[in-house]
């Protein structure tokens, strides 16, 4: 936990600089499909003056909420689905000029989980006549909330003017490093974000 609370204490100190340095900070508010939300969510990100190459700034922050939902039914394990929110932190930089970047990035994605889980267990009934042994399926529900977390690369292409519309296309590495709330599995998501800078 104090790794998350020093990025954030890192990216909170750059973009006091930032804000120092310039009254008229760029900002952009986007929906994002997969990548770090996993799902869907709205992301705002702002980009810091430091960094800047001709003009544009380069360094920038993003963070957001993102849902995720997912089933799966197995017919001996019966069937579960989980929705989720989560929180995404990065700080990202921009290479290239004019309107198309190479979009680089890193952070954390903090999340609260929902798992409901249905499976039957059979219970011993008794016997028939024939001295065959009957059984009876009970049905259960189990609902489990947990938290988790998971570190996340990006690399994209984006195109986005000074101010105006802005797209974003790429991918999202995701790891684990380990702890009792990570992810079981690294994974690689892609990500479409369309959004308005400003």
């Amino acid at each position: 936990m104090k790794k998350y609370l020093t990025l954030l204490a890192i990216a909170l100190h750059i973009a006091a600089c930032g804000w120092a340095q310039n009254s008229t900070p760029r900002n952009s508010v986007s929906l994002e499909l997969g990548g770090a939300v996993n799902m869907v969510g709205g992301v705002y990100e702002h980009r810091f003056p430091v960094g800047s190459s001709a003009g544009a700034p380069t360094l920038g922050f993003r963070t957001g909420l993102g849902f995720v939902y997912s089933e799966s039914m197995s017919m001996f394990a019966g069937s579960s689905d989980l929705r989720g929110w989560s929180v995404p932190l990065e700080l990202n930089y921009l290479l290239g000029r004019r309107k198309n970047h190479l979009e680089v990035g890193a952070g954390v994605n903090l999340g609260l989980y929902n798992e409901h889980v249905e499976y039957s267990e059979w219970e011993y009934v008794g016997q028939d006549a024939s001295g065959i042994n009957i059984y009876n399926a009970v049905p259960h529900r189990e609902t489990r909330n947990s938290w988790g977390h998971l570190i996340y690369g990006n690399v994209g292409w984006r195109r986005q003017a000074a101010s105006g519309f802005l797209i974003r296309a790429g991918i999202s590495p995701s790891f684990n490093l380990g702890g009792s709330h990570a992810i079981s599995r690294a994974a690689l998501w892609p990500y479409l974000s369309f959004g308005w800078a400003f």
